[in-house]
């Protein structure tokens, strides 16, 4: 008996609810970033260190109201910068350990 659906289109129907998933997934925009400048910040701090960062950064935004900065604290900061640097699209602002910015220099 023949199969309904080719492998094609089962991949097809496979990478559409994929899209489907990554959209419902993604970060519902701040309504404070509306009329900023905003700056996306990476950080390579996790924990109580992420924490206490997050609170900084929350502070700062709620201080002003000319930049919103969006924090995102990053594990294994060293290989995503690169790699958002090699992609363009690096973030605006990122914390880094001292012996990752030779890499950069």
């Amino acid at each position: 008996m023949k199969s309904l659906l080719s492998p094609a289109s089962v991949l097809r129907i496979l990478g559409c609810a994929g899209l489907f998933v990554l959209a419902a997934c993604a970060p519902k925009e701040d309504p404070r970033m509306s009329g900023r400048l905003v700056l996306e910040y990476w950080e390579k701090w996790t924990g109580f260190e992420r924490d206490a960062m997050a609170r900084v950064v929350d502070d700062f935004n709620n201080s002003q109201d000319k930049i919103f900065v969006r924090f995102l604290s990053v594990s294994r900061i060293d290989q995503k910068m690169m790699l958002a640097t090699a992609g363009g699209v690096p973030p605006d602002v990122v914390g880094l350990w001292a012996i990752n910015l030779p890499s950069y220099a």
